[in-house]
């Protein structure tokens, strides 16, 4: 609720008689000014991180002409200048300032592993380092909650795993543990929205770094997200929304790859094991039906389900470029039946949502089909021309759903 809407709807109440004055001052005193105390409380954080930045920095623009040994104690006591302060911050009861210094003396602490990682010749292939810095993270996610912890414990372990993928080829089954447990336990006890939906982005984005480092076998990605979609319908609502989001945006990225590859004779695709790959594909997809059946969900699965299918084990019935096709079919149905579907129910998101993946599905088609044998001029002209009158078509069918839908909330 909006302090200001509370503020002018309650003089307009003792206007009207409907409460007293005094009344009015009770109600407003248990809303207190969140949002500036949140704005005012940040300042600190900031403060605090422009100082440890300050330090860090400094020490490692000298960091040549410093000792080894001299190196070594001067991290030790930079790490515990800020732990002390925090714990100082959190028993006098500053959580936020507190939080920030604990932030401080994670981010020194990978600083220092890495700068006397150099000093001391420790070579590592692969995310050790970040496996490491994230145990204390962790560990005052645990004991300390908050989102300023739960965000640095999210960007080391996906910076270490993006990392060591870029620079090693590597990836490390250790981060996953820590991110889907460390993290997932965290977001599950906290049913924060926001840090939920960062956590399943960030699950979803691990998994497909997994599948794109089995390279040939990239295709298992079907699977992991088929499971993954399962392993969502188990979970509450809170986590299970976001899960299926995004597991569904990576299938629908990946049928519109699928397109691509299968449509153009230069492109070459390797299928994994069909006996393994079906196996593990039906019972998942039986674990799917059985839980929605349950939930009685099963007509929205409908729609997403078109994704998740393994369309391109029939190039040998079909040929590729069919299957490829059917690929722009399932998505032009899925983003179709998803714009439909909003309409029906007159939700503006799902109706913007299915506007803006149907337009991206068109876009796609066009450049696919067209870019090899029409002139460029003409092709880009076309091309502008059709987005724009769909566009404002879909546009004009969305007022014209939401004005008839007579829902006040939506009309805003």
């Amino acid at each position: 609720m909006s302090d200001k809407w509370l503020i002018k709807e309650g003089k307009t109440w003792v206007q009207d008689g409907i409460i007293t004055e005094e009344q009015y001052k009770q109600i407003l005193s248990k809303y207190p000014d969140g949002h500036s105390k949140q704005g005012i409380g940040l300042i600190p954080v900031f403060a605090s991180i422009l100082i440890g930045l300050g330090i860090l920095s400094f020490i490692a623009s000298n960091w040549d002409g410093i000792s080894p040994l001299y190196r070594l104690v001067l991290l030790i006591a930079v790490l515990s200048v800020f732990y002390t302060a925090g714990h100082v911050r959190l028993k006098k009861g500053n959580p936020v300032l507190g939080r920030a210094f604990i932030a401080l003396g994670i981010a020194s602490f990978g600083a220092g592993l890495i700068l006397l990682g150099q000093t001391f010749h420790f070579v590592s292939y692969d995310a050790r380092t970040f496996i490491i810095w994230s145990v204390p993270a962790l560990l005052y996610l645990y004991l300390f909650r908050g989102k300023l912890l739960f965000f640095i414990s999210f960007a080391i372990l996906t910076g270490g795993q993006l990392y060591a993928l870029s620079e090693f080829s590597s990836y490390s089954y250790v981060i996953l543990i820590l991110f889907a447990i460390g993290l997932g336990w965290f977001v599950s006890a906290s049913k924060d929205k926001l840090l939920t939906w960062f956590f399943s982005a960030g699950l979803v984005l691990h998994l497909v770094l997994y599948a794109l480092t089995l390279e040939d076998n990239w295709l298992w990605l079907i699977v992991i997200l088929i499971g993954l979609y399962a392993a969502a319908e188990g979970l509450n609502q809170n986590l299970a929304s976001p899960l299926r989001f995004f597991t569904t945006g990576a299938a629908f990225i990946t049928s519109l790859l699928l397109y691509f590859f299968l449509t153009n004779t230069a492109s070459s695709l390797d299928y994994p094991d069909p006996l393994w790959f079906g196996i593990i594909y039906i019972l998942l997809f039986a674990a799917v039906i059985s839980l929605i059946m349950k939930k009685g969900t099963f007509s929205s699965f409908l729609k997403t389900g078109l994704l998740f299918f393994p369309w391109f084990y029939f190039t040998f019935l079909i040929g590729e470029f069919t299957a490829g096709i059917i690929y722009l079919i399932s998505a032009f149905l899925f983003s179709g039946l998803l714009l439909t579907e909003g309409y029906q129910k007159e939700e503006r998101s799902q109706i913007n949502w299915g506007i803006i993946l149907f337009l991206i599905v068109t876009f796609i088609a066009y450049i696919n089909l067209a870019w090899s044998f029409m002139p460029k001029s003409l092709f880009f002209l076309i091309g502008g021309i059709l987005l724009f009158a769909l566009y404002f078509f879909l546009q004009k069918k969305k007022r014209d759903v939401l004005e008839e839908g007579g829902d006040s909330h939506e009309k805003k």
